[in-house]
């Protein structure tokens, strides 16, 4: 009976000590997961340089963040007084793409600079086609092409300032062009030059007073350059008014107002005035 009890336990103890191996050689044989492999082992990513710090270091009792002693409202600190922060535009600086803006005046010359340049090309080329004086002719067409020139330059600069100008005579001139429409021959030739003389001093005028008060740089420098061109037709409408007075023969109509008197002549018997004594 002892002999098979000491055979049990024998046996319970091989096969307990079988079991312990098994686990042992299980262990052994299944990876550690607790140990990165060599592949998975990623280098570590370089670390941003941080910018260096201008802020000045708080006084003691300065709360952080508070404003530096003689630092402006919204100066950054370290940045220099006055200076333009970053992605800043300049206080009154235009804005990319928008429109410039010009005054009431410089609209208004603008307008009636075109419509007196209009009526002068447009009176031109009705001269052209009667038949005047070779002389009369030719300050014509120097008038129309000067003025048609002066005219294109007027309205790029009013294109650029988004200035509307109107393609047409104002009423003053296209009275103008009906009192000339209605005569011709030597007729037309003498209303031309009379009308073309008051046009351009009234253009001369107009151009000394834009001259002095024109605030906008493109339209006084447009006056400058026409300025000298409306003095040059003035004086050349006033030679063939000369010349055309000077070749007044006797017995032509005699004008409203004018004398046949000659210097040094007697004057002439007044009824009632003899001139004797009572």
């Amino acid at each position: 009976m002892t002999s098979k009890l000491l055979m049990a336990a024998v046996l319970m103890i091989a096969v307990a000590g079988c079991r312990m191996e098994e686990d042992q050689d299980y262990t052994t044989t299944q990876p550690d997961t607790t140990r990165p492999s060599p592949r998975e082992t990623t280098p570590p990513s370089p670390t941003t340089p941080r910018e260096p710090d201008t802020a000045q270091p708080a006084q003691p009792g300065q709360q952080p963040g508070a404003q530096q002693p003689g630092q402006q409202p919204g100066q950054q600190p370290g940045q220099q007084p006055g200076a333009q922060r970053p992605g800043t535009q300049q206080p009154g600086a235009q804005q990319p793409g928008a429109q410039q803006q010009v005054s009431p005046e410089a609209q208004q010359f603008a307008t009636e600079a075109f419509s007196g340049n209009l009526f002068e090309v447009q009176s031109s080329q009705l001269a052209m086609q009667q038949e005047l004086d070779p002389e009369v002719q030719r300050v014509a067409q120097m008038i129309m092409q000067d003025h048609q020139q002066a005219n294109q330059k007027l309205q790029s600069i009013a294109s650029s300032k988004n200035i509307q100008i109107e393609q047409s005579l104002k009423p003053q001139y296209q009275q103008l062009m009906d009192q000339l429409q209605e005569t011709s021959g030597p007729q037309f030739q003498q209303q031309y030059v009379q009308l073309q003389i008051q046009a351009h001093e009234d253009a001369i005028r107009q151009y000394e007073q834009a001259m002095e008060s024109l605030q906008d740089q493109e339209l006084k420098q447009y006056v400058q350059e026409t300025l000298p061109i409306l003095q040059r037709h003035l004086e050349a409408l006033q030679q063939l008014q000369g010349g055309a007075q000077g070749q007044q023969q006797p017995g032509q109509p005699q004008q409203p107002g004018q004398s046949q008197q000659q210097p040094g002549q007697p004057q002439p018997h007044q009824p009632g005035n003899s001139g004797s004594p009572q």
